[in-house]
């Protein structure tokens, strides 16, 4: 699903019909425009989804025909955490309504709110060549977890894509 906006409501209309028993989705692949958090972790804890984010729009790392991170020194896989990954809110961070409406709450809806890194969130995974790799949402993320991994991880970028699946991935 990728129609620049509406990615968030569909989402949501599709929680409502595997709620209600009268669809089963096996796989999704979505640009996360305008995603709720309280949604994805429903996919998640609920329905029993796991996730995988994109990292075409991550910029930490590419991988080289030759198997090396070509933005780390040489011959090396580096540390992700060696990269300052800002966790302030960007262009397709959860919306300001979301965020007003859940202050009323008490509840943060920032990313790293709760100063939990989403290096702490995600499980890096590899592709081969010069295919980009994925990161594996850990399972039960908490609603503030998902809040943080729903985050672009640098300015100026496109939403973060998801790969939504109930096949059991180890």
């Amino acid at each position: 699903m990728d129609a620049d906006g509406p990615e968030g409501s569909w989402l949501n209309e599709l929680d409502q019909l595997i709620t209600a028993g009268k669809l089963r989705v096996g796989g999704l692949v979505v640009e996360g425009s305008n995603l709720d958090p309280m949604v994805l972790q429903r996919f998640q804890m609920v329905h029993g989804y796991t996730f995988f984010r994109l990292d075409v729009n991550d910029n930490r790392r590419h991988i080289t025909a030759t198997g090396w991170d070509a933005r780390s020194p040489s011959g090396t896989l580096a540390r992700l955490d060696r990269l300052d990954v800002s966790t302030a809110i960007e262009k397709y961070s959860v919306s300001k309504a979301l965020r007003y409406k859940a202050a009323g709450s008490g509840v943060s809806l920032k990313p790293a709110g709760d100063g939990v890194s989403r290096l702490q969130l995600e499980d890096e995974m590899f592709a081969i060549r010069n295919m980009r790799h994925v990161f594996r949402t850990r399972a039960n993320l908490s609603l503030q977890g998902w809040v943080t991994v729903l985050n672009p991880v640098h300015s100026g970028t496109w939403p973060p894509q998801w790969a939504m699946t109930l096949e059991a991935i180890v």
